[in-house]
């Protein structure tokens, strides 16, 4: 089909396409409005819904699984119109819980007594006190943390090791409520918390039972325990590495009978005996201890009790065991039932065995002997001794923040001691602020501030003032301190020069 114009007809159309682009017409108001074109809705890909994955299950519920569960659900709060009877009947019964005191309570006491048992309340209650125990030691829990440490470039700087007390921690009979509490029927011997896992306690007790309690909560949560030996248990710590080089750690224990004995965690901790302290005869190397008069009387036992236990800083298969009779044996847990060593340390009980934080061949003892002797690993006798008074020493701890100084601990009495400055009588001494006698001793972590308890259950924590600068080579300042101190002993002098000479060819 073919369509013809007339040459008006084109010459119309010329015109009027020349007047809308070069003409007037090209000025023409123009509207703006959408253009009709077919809209499409786009989204990226990962605004899409994933499918869901279904699959098909079962589940039976018998009859007596639905009536077990309704009873749970009535004892545990539902209400029920023969319960709630009964339990009204109860409410006016007197039983062994109930007495004619509660009777006079008035119904707000009520009501708190039953809201302390609550254990939100007690978290909400401890945060509070926690609040308020900030307001009033806002500055000592700074110098706790080390936020607020002298000046070092002050002008008045004095070395006088003092102890300032912080705070003490005391129990119930003693003004202040402790955060978590477990009461059990038998004397709590020894503790310890896991390294590993800072939430587990074990826990020794006088008739050899042993429990391992997760502290997170406020109920006793026994997490493992096991047959009780009826034998004291005097010392529990967790170790690991001590089999097969293997990183799990276990609970180790010394029993009064001379059972040293290592348990894995479990519901049931099953004893692993991997030695038995033997009583020692005839003379040992060590301390050269006074002649005892000869028993001629068969002895009750033919093993010594185990006070305390402390591993090689070094050797994790190497171990010390200090008894009751003064002796310490060196075990290895690769040979069971046999010490590799012993000597003997004190005249009478060990009550602590500490190695320094900065060399492994240094360690340092106390005893019911009144005397603090430093030890050498491989030298037999001991390198230095250190007496005050007739006190027995309950226990002393390595600075680890400063390679010469020490702490011991000697009735009521908290001596600060500097190797570095003199060995005949302390840097400092300072009594306890409940004039209790002393048990035991430790530094925090970072050094700053010292842990003090004794026999009345308080903890003391001291802030440790005007002490020395840290030195930069801290096993070299010991050894020359330990140099000092034996220039009147040269054999001594001689054999401790040799531990040095092997200490630093090993490393």
């Amino acid at each position: 089909m073919f369509l013809f114009f007339s040459g008006n007809t084109v010459e119309e159309q010329n015109e009027h396409y020349e007047y809308l682009t070069v003409g007037k017409g090209r000025n023409r108001k123009v509207v703006q409005a959408e253009v009709q074109t077919v809209p499409i809705l786009k989204k990226t890909q990962n605004t899409d819904a994933e499918k869901i994955k279904t699959h098909a299950d079962y589940a039976f519920a018998s009859i007596w699984e639905m009536y077990d569960t309704f009873q749970e659900t009535l004892g545990e709060g539902g209400e029920d119109s023969e319960d709630s009877d009964s339990s009204d009947i109860k409410h006016h019964k007197l039983d062994d819980i109930t007495s004619l005191d509660s009777y006079r309570i008035s119904p707000d006491e009520k009501q708190l007594n039953k809201l302390m048992k609550n254990p939100r309340f007690l978290e909400a209650v401890c945060v509070i006190e926690r609040l308020l125990a900030n307001n009033c030691y806002n500055e000592q829990q700074k110098r706790f943390r080390g936020l607020s440490d002298p000046y070092v470039f002050r002008e008045d700087i004095e070395y006088k090791y003092k102890l300032n007390l912080l705070w003490t921690f005391a129990n119930s009979s003693t003004q202040v409520q402790p955060e978590r509490q477990y009461a059990f029927e038998e004397p709590v011997t020894a503790l310890n918390f896991s390294k590993h896992n800072p939430n587990l306690l074990a826990i020794g007790f006088n008739t050899g039972y042993i429990v391992v309690l997760n502290v997170i909560s406020r109920e006793p949560l026994i997490v493992g325990d096991n047959m009780p030996t009826f034998e004291p248990v005097w010392h529990i710590s967790w170790e690991a590495g001590y089999f097969e080089h293997s990183n799990r750690e276990l609970i180790c224990a010394t029993f009064s009978d001379g059972r040293i004995c290592v348990h894995a965690l479990a519901r049931k901790l099953k004893a692993q005996q991997i030695m038995r302290v033997p009583k020692t005869d005839g003379k040992l190397k060590g301390y050269n201890s006074m002649r005892k008069c000869t028993n001629l009387t068969v002895p009750v036992s033919r093993y010594s009790s185990p006070y305390l236990l402390t591993s090689h800083p070094a050797h994790k298969q190497i171990y010390f065991i200090g008894t009751n009779e003064g002796t310490i044996h060196k075990c290895s847990t690769n040979y069971f039932n046999q010490h590799l060593d012993s000597f003997c340390a004190h005249d009478g009980p060990v009550h602590s065995m500490r190695f320094s934080p900065f060399s492994k061949k240094i360690f340092v003892t106390c005893g019911d002997d009144w005397n603090t002797r430093f030890w050498a690993e491989d030298i037999s006798e001991p390198i230095l001794e250190i007496f005050v008074n007739m006190q027995s020493v309950h226990g002393l701890e390595w600075s680890p923040a400063h390679a010469t100084i020490f702490v011991s601990i000697r009735g009521s009495s908290i001596l600060v001691w500097d190797l570095q400055r003199k060995i005949y009588e302390p840097q400092s001494a300072t009594p306890s602020p409940t004039g209790s006698r002393n048990t035991v001793v430790q530094f925090t972590e970072s050094g700053r501030c010292l842990v003090v308890g004794d026999i009345d259950g308080n903890v003391h924590m001291f802030s440790l003032e005007d002490m020395p600068f840290i030195p930069f080579f801290q096993e070299n300042l010991l050894f020359e301190s330990l140099y000092r101190a034996l220039i009147t002993y040269p054999k001594i002098l001689k054999k401790l020069k040799k531990v040095r000479r092997a200490v630093q060819m090993s490393t």
